[in-house]
């Protein structure tokens, strides 16, 4: 179905962009969900120019997750365009919480307490109505069943569902994956219209699960950093320096993780698509 790339919002390593109060000790930033990493999935048919690959939100650099862990296994839910998570109970994968930016209000998003049936306060699971209600309506022949209930949104401006991915609850894994679904939709609703096919789309992975990941098999679950140098001469010297800090973070020895750029010239269908080895003008690094 294409790679799952998060964009570095903070490209100083990888663990700046991890936050996860179970795990880092990070603490709550304006009431905001917590434990989620927010990642885009790439292919030839979204988040393109034409036919010319688009980084989410013109970011530098990144990191490719495993694909087959982020479908299978970390992988929570999946919007169509941006999800705008930051505010969403269970962690970016249910409705907006009611206690807004604030970090001493319980039910803010970052506490990921459902509380709608029953009334009290708890972990959100499945069938709460903060979760359930915002799941994406599908239906056969697009997809092999029918499930959800909010019609899918036709651009970023209307109303959020998502897809359900296997850790859509933490402690509850199951073996759904809409994340296929999710992307013919996508595709259905853009046709051909170039502002709608350059909006990245939006799978949070679940950091509960990706952190311990991280730490047991770092170079199984990044595949590689990459670098954008259209976007700037230094990209792949940054990218370079995560790679090596993550080297180092996570005991990484031997020829570890690569480097990889992305020509934002070259057409994603052709032969090779845009992922190549860094120009030596923007340092030789693999």
């Amino acid at each position: 179905m294409g790679v799952t790339i998060s964009f570095a919002g903070q490209p100083s390593s990888l663990d700046a962009n991890l936050f996860c109060s179970d795990l880092l000790n990070t603490g709550c930033n304006n009431g905001q969900a917590d434990c989620r990493t927010s990642a885009t999935v790439f292919n030839h048919k979204v988040v393109v120019d034409g036919d010319f690959f688009v980084p989410t939100m013109r970011r530098q650099v990144g990191y490719v997750f495993n694909q087959e862990m982020s479908e299978t296994y970390f992988g929570k839910c999946s919007y169509l365009w941006d999800g705008a998570t930051f505010n969403s109970l269970n962690g970016g994968c249910g409705a907006t919480s009611r206690g807004g930016n604030s970090c001493d209000n319980p039910a803010s998003a970052y506490y990921g307490q459902c509380s709608t049936d029953p009334t009290t306060p708890h972990a959100c699971t499945r069938t709460d109505p903060e979760v359930e209600s915002k799941l994406c309506k599908c239906e056969p022949p697009l997809c092999s069943e029918t499930y959800g209930s909010v019609v899918p949104p036709s651009s970023r401006a209307g109303r959020t569902c998502f897809y359900e991915m296997p850790a859509l609850v933490y402690g509850n894994s199951t073996a759904t994956n809409h994340l296929r679904d999710g992307l013919k939709q996508r595709v259905a609703l853009q046709g051909a219209d170039s502002s709608k096919t350059q909006e990245w789309n939006e799978l949070v992975i679940d950091n509960r699960l990706l952190i311990p990941k991280l730490r047991e098999e770092p170079t199984n679950t990044i595949l590689a950093f990459v670098c954008v140098p259209s976007l700037g001469a230094g990209a792949c010297q940054l990218a370079t320096r995560m790679r090596d800090q993550f080297h180092l973070a996570y005991g990484v020895e031997g020829p570890g993780i690569p480097v990889v750029a992305i020509d934002t010239t070259v057409r994603v269908t052709a032969n090779g698509g845009p992922f190549v080895v860094v120009p030596t003008e923007f340092g030789a690094v693999v």
